[in-house]
């Protein structure tokens, strides 16, 4: 998707916000979603290699003629990726079929089951969609984390202690190629979370290991191999999820350290990742309180009561702000 596309989205959303006030909770939440995206994009420098190396005058034709051919209710459902187990009962089918036909799903994410019965689902659901579908995997050590009968690798921590990050590379590419027979274009990973908790419930064996300059040369490596193949990678859990004692999946960790040790540490392999050009970053659901605090706080506000004690709430903090400043400036004169 081009600027142009890019832009045109934008504009559907605001169309969308426009059209369903009824709902004031969903278009909260969404003029929220569409300011954090305005505000990331706007920071992005670093071309993806996979986009780089591609015919970008055949890719932006292919694009042109199939976007341009889009009803909004179809560039709208682009944007969305369903998770599902790859099961072809009845009720399942018909569920995926809905979401491919009413709600032109951009893509689905399978969950556990097996080789035959995901092909068999993803063959069935790419001959329905009129745009074809991102078929993802969230497989940090291959397609066995997710489907049984497959090629069992080394988990991340194994792979932590190999000395020479070409074999990590060429696992990477092994791994591609079986996505690829898979009918899969994303693998969200690799995990390049530093393991610098030992009480961390939830990361351990899937961290490349506790040091941050080899967590992101074995994540780079790995990536490397899936995308020199064909495949997009996407690290994760942007910006760290390493030094929590918390699961994520039950609730929501908090991280207290402040910007210079993210820097050095939780932030270090997505900065080496994402200026070595690699394709993806999944964000990870917890809080850096030290950091996002005052965002917490705002859009609290925001949603619970109204936008004017969110104005409130800023301008409170702006005249604190000032204020501190202020002293600061005297007394150290």
């Amino acid at each position: 998707m081009n600027y142009r596309h890019s832009i045109e989205t934008i504009q559907l959303i605001f169309l969308f916000l426009v059209d369903n006030n009824d709902n004031v909770k969903m278009r909260k939440i969404l003029t929220m979603l569409l300011c954090s995206v305005c505000l990331l994009t706007a920071k992005a420098q670093t071309i993806p290699n996979m986009y780089r190396n591609v015919d970008q005058a055949k890719m932006n034709h292919w694009v042109d003629s199939v976007f341009d051919k889009m009803s909004y209710d179809e560039r709208i459902g682009q944007l969305f990726m369903v998770i599902s187990e790859p099961k072809s009962d009845n009720r399942t089918m018909q569920r995926l079929m809905r979401y491919v036909n009413e709600i032109k799903l951009g893509g689905i994410l399978f969950h556990k089951g097996n080789p035959v019965t995901q092909a068999e689902v993803t063959n069935r659901l790419q001959k329905a969609s009129r745009v074809p579908m991102f078929v993802s995997l969230d497989g940090e050590w291959g397609l066995s984390m997710r489907l049984s009968g497959t090629t069992r690798f080394p988990k991340n921590m194994m792979l932590g202690a190999i000395e020479d990050d070409k074999l990590i590379t060429e696992y990477g590419k092994e791994v591609a190629r079986q996505c690829k027979e898979m009918g899969i274009q994303i693998n969200f990973a690799p995990d390049i979370d530093v393991n610098s908790n030992t009480d961390n419930p939830v990361i351990g064996l899937r961290s490349f290991g506790e040091n941050p300059r080899a967590v992101a040369d074995k994540g780079i490596a790995y990536a490397r191999g899936l995308e020199t193949a064909g495949i997009i990678s996407v690290a994760k859990h942007f910006p760290g999820h390493g030094d929590t004692s918390d699961d994520s999946h039950n609730t929501l960790p908090a991280v207290h350290h402040d910007r210079a040790r993210l820097d050095s540490v939780e932030l270090y392999p997505f900065k080496r990742y994402i200026y070595d050009g690699y394709a993806g970053v999944m964000t990870g659901h917890n809080v850096f309180l030290r950091l996002f605090l005052f965002l917490f706080l705002f859009f609290k506000l925001y949603f619970v009561y109204s936008f004017g004690y969110a104005l409130c709430f800023l301008y409170l903090h702006l005249r604190f702000f000032l204020f501190s400043y202020t002293l600061y400036f005297l007394f150290s004169i």
